[in-house]
């Protein structure tokens, strides 16, 4: 056994102190307490060679969307972690995270992070985690409350292109298990919901994600800048990686709906009904449109049946 009292550690990815155990006979074991000034996880993880799921490939792509590659759930099984720190800075995926606290205990291939907790703007994030790794289906529970996830992040793992403004209310309680992203997003269970307020994406993402609406309007917008968002909102629950979203909000500069919908995140595939908002006569009205289809082939269309009832409003204006 290795007793470590007051040991600092100094590298390029940042700074570690604290009182540290550790044990190698009959396996790993590893104790402590840490306080970090500043911590870079992306240059960790790239030094110990741990890839993270590589962000979903969007429309003209080939093969799964969300990737089916198993994640490296034997790192879990062996060693017994007990951790508890401070990290005043910590970047990870391009954005600095402060005031980071957290717990974590690791035994039996028993992942638990919990509470996990840090700064943003808005509020503080709070976390928890469960992986069980011992087991062949590899059970995973998270809850989460943040109250401002920078999109810009969203957009990196989703596959979009920025930059992006603004930030992401995100409530979840969330469960799956599985080997693969693919597996765990199949097996997806329990209630979310996310809204924006202010904020904006470039036009390219705003494309990529309302193509199939767009078409079907006739809405032109250029590839080029910015589309503001004034407001975002999504709630709803998933049931055996089945989504159902009981709202869908968007305020854009060239587009504003609501509807309800559903994501198949087993099969990859959407089906929404939505109601974008135009002017006529100086009236607001709704445009019904359908937008289904595989993730890699969405497709929208006007609704016949609410076309007909759009036809009698208009009758009704007009004459």
């Amino acid at each position: 056994m290795i007793v470590l009292k007051g040991a600092k550690l100094l590298t390029r990815e940042g700074d570690v102190s604290g009182d540290w155990t550790l044990g190698l006979k009959g396996g790993l074991a590893m104790e402590g307490k840490l306080v970090s000034a500043h911590l870079d996880l992306d240059a960790m993880f790239a030094a110990f060679g741990v890839v993270l799921p590589p962000a979903p490939a969007l429309a003209g792509a080939t093969g799964p969307a969300i990737s089916t590659v198993p994640l490296p759930w034997a790192l879990l099984r062996g060693p017994a972690v007990n951790l508890s720190g401070r990290i005043a800075a910590m970047g990870f995926q391009g954005e600095t995270w402060k005031d980071v606290s957290f717990a974590l205990q690791l035994k039996g291939g028993r992942l638990v992070a919990a509470p996990v907790t840090l700064s943003l703007p808005d509020g503080p994030l709070r976390m928890s985690l469960t992986i069980d790794a011992e087991s062949a289906t590899v059970p995973i529970a998270v809850d989460l409350h943040a109250p401002g996830i920078p999109l810009s992040l969203i957009a990196r793992y989703a596959g979009l292109p920025g930059p992006m403004a603004g930030a992401v209310r995100i409530d979840a309680r969330l469960r799956g298990a599985g080997q693969s992203p693919h597996d765990i997003a199949a097996s997806l269970a329990g209630p979310f919901s996310a809204t924006l307020i202010g904020g904006s994406m470039t036009n390219a993402a705003f494309i990529m994600l309302t193509a199939p609406s767009l078409e079907a309007l006739g809405i032109t917008v250029p590839r080029q800048g910015n589309t503001a968002l004034s407001c975002l909102g999504l709630a709803g629950s998933f049931e055996k990686g089945v989504g159902q979203l009981r709202t869908i909000a968007l305020d854009t500069t060239y587009l504003k709906l609501v509807g309800t919908g559903q994501v198949d995140l087993g099969h990859e595939t959407v089906a929404f009904k939505l109601n974008p908002m135009a002017q006529i006569s100086g009236s607001s009205v709704t445009v019904p449109v359908l937008v289904d289809g595989p993730f890699h082939a969405v497709h929208g269309r006007l609704d016949a049946d609410g076309l007909d009832k759009l036809g009698l409003y208009i009758d009704g204006l007009f004459g």
